[in-house]
């Protein structure tokens, strides 16, 4: 049964593995290129993308474990989210529930890159300061 609790772990990890990685040398042009990188990162193409392949979105016994899991607020916003898109053609339950789970995936995935992204950041920004 895939949690909550599960979902925002494995977004913090896919965080990792979708952001560039980090500069091998620490020379300011290494970080600024980096701190670049950052910048032109889509995060909302590379949530979209990642949830696509998850498992707990393609097997609907797992999306409708996550459904069941999650804090009603975030249930909500997953149908706010579903409701924004127009696209309302689903043809049961189980499909409402992965489409649901892709819209909580796609949430978590978002603001673990966010997060992670400003972090980064920071970092580089703190690197080429003291190198200059």
């Amino acid at each position: 049964m895939t949690t909550y609790t599960q979902v925002k772990t494995r977004a913090a990890q896919s965080a990792l593995d979708l952001l560039p990685e980090l500069p091998t040398v620490n020379t300011q042009d290494a970080w600024q290129a980096y701190a670049d990188a950052l910048d032109a990162f889509d995060v909302y193409d590379a949530a979209h993308t990642e949830a696509d392949s998850w498992d707990t979105v393609i097997y609907y016994y797992k999306a409708m474990a996550l459904c069941i899991d999650v804090p009603t607020s975030i249930l909500q916003e997953a149908e706010s989210q579903w409701a924004d898109c127009g696209d309302k053609t689903t043809e049961g339950l189980n499909e409402l529930s992965s489409t649901l789970a892709y819209w909580i995936v796609c949430a978590e995935l978002t603001e673990a890159m966010e997060s992670l992204r400003y972090e980064l950041l920071e970092l580089c920004h703190n690197q080429m300061e003291s190198l200059a």
